[in-house]
């Protein structure tokens, strides 16, 4: 019996979330716009050296998230990876942040400036506070997300830090993460209220 003969739709499935996914992280790709729907034939997928993973990734109880909390920590990821227990750590990592979202971001906020304001400025072109502690993982990369679009920060980073080889893939990463991202603007605006004022 081949290996072929174990491959099926859910394996063929798994593969189009998987390119899906990376597109979306790694290209002009949207994962939104187009509904995770990518141009991928069964003929490509059964004569792909790995498909036999992606029918193993299809097993899995959660392969979706599984896919997107590790492609959003490194998107450059292999399927083979996924199989690792590394990838499954940040999948149970992920899984416990974006359950409970607004106790997360309400942690993180207590690693910040009492002074509002000051963690979001640029000084003389340098990173601000809020991106140096998400590089450090001081605060996670929902946390900076959230803030980002809470703040409407993008614009005046994007104008104000000097640096153009590593924050514009920082800033690709947050633009391309946040839609994935489900909370309440409502909740998390209070939070930042009776945090900083």
């Amino acid at each position: 019996m081949s290996e072929s003969s174990f491959l099926n739709e859910n394996g063929l499935t798994a593969y189009q979330e998987y390119m899906a996914i990376k597109r979306h992280f790694t290209s002009s790709y949207d994962y939104f716009k187009y509904n995770g729907k990518v141009n991928v034939t069964p003929d490509t997928f059964y004569t792909r050296k790995d498909a036999y993973s992606f029918q193993k990734l299809s097993k899995k109880k959660d392969y979706k998230n599984l896919i997107l909390s590790n492609i959003a920590d490194n998107p450059k990821l292999w399927v083979g990876d996924l199989m690792e227990e590394k990838a499954n750590g940040v999948y149970l990592s992920w899984k416990k942040r974006t359950d409970a979202i607004t106790s997360h971001v309400q942690d993180n906020l207590g690693k910040l400036n009492d002074d509002f304001k000051s963690n979001f400025v640029s000084n003389q072109g340098q990173y601000p506070l809020v991106i140096n502690l998400y590089l450090r993982r001081e605060i996670s990369l929902e946390t900076t997300c959230i803030l980002t679009k809470l703040t409407n920060s993008e614009e005046y980073w994007t104008k104000s830090v000097l640096d153009n080889v590593m924050f514009p893939d920082i800033m690709k990463k947050l633009t391309k993460y946040h839609p994935f991202l489900v909370y309440s603007t409502d909740k998390l605006k209070k939070v930042v209220k009776d945090r900083f004022f």
